[in-house]
């Protein structure tokens, strides 16, 4: 398996795991919690 094929497929993996994420409100939750509080 060469680099190219590697990195393709990580790549794949990677947006599908951010596409459930997102899809989970996990990232919106992940920047808010990440964010100093204002109040």
């Amino acid at each position: 398996m060469s680099f190219a094929q590697l990195w393709e497929s990580f790549g794949g993996w990677w947006l599908q795991w951010l596409q459930v994420l997102e899809r989970d409100g996990f990232l919106r939750w992940f920047f808010r919690a990440s964010q100093p509080p204002n109040n």
